[in-house]
């Protein structure tokens, strides 16, 4: 669901061969050649995303469709209304490789810092991190920018420098 709209909006849409037949209004905005994921989260009442875009307005657009889509379908199923996620969401712009390299590891850690001890992050599929570690292949997640600063792939979620 949350994954999968990310999937639907970050692929090559295949057009060919399809019979859907669904109005205009209701067809999801793909977003393949204007962003770029490059790390993800997904937590219980939050998510992070560190994105690339190519579109001024990239960003604003995705993410209000994603919030509204993923939003409906959960109100949906759980037959309740309202928000899904706390507050709006926020934006940084990443100015320097520093803040680029914490924010990728910050990304990734997030989930020992937020869930009960002892969680295994190679083992929490809500993440890219397992995109890195070449568990699984999500091609909507791009990892070759990150992976470029690494020596080894597991140094991505090291906290030798994650303080502040």
């Amino acid at each position: 669901t949350f994954l999968g709209y990310l999937k639907l909006y970050l692929t090559l849409p295949n057009l060919q061969g399809s019979t859907l037949k669904v109005s205009p209004s209701r067809c999801l905005r793909n977003y393949f050649q204007k962003l770029k994921l490059l790390a993800y989260c997904l937590m219980p009442n939050h998510f992070h995303l560190m994105v690339y875009q190519e579109d001024a307005d990239g960003i604003n657009f995705f993410m209000r469709s994603l919030a509204t889509k993923y939003s409906m379908y959960l109100n949906r199923v759980h037959h309740r209304v309202g928000h899904v996620f706390q507050g709006i969401y926020k934006a940084v712009n990443i100015t320097s490789e520093e803040q680029f390299l914490w924010l990728s590891k910050y990304i990734h850690r997030n989930p020992i810092e937020i869930l009960p001890s002892g969680i295994n992050l190679e083992g929490y599929k809500y993440s890219s991190y397992g995109n890195y570690l070449g568990l699984f292949d999500q091609g909507w997640v791009q990892t070759d920018e990150i992976l470029s600063y690494f020596y080894k792939v597991k140094d991505i979620v090291i906290e030798d420098d994650l303080q502040g």
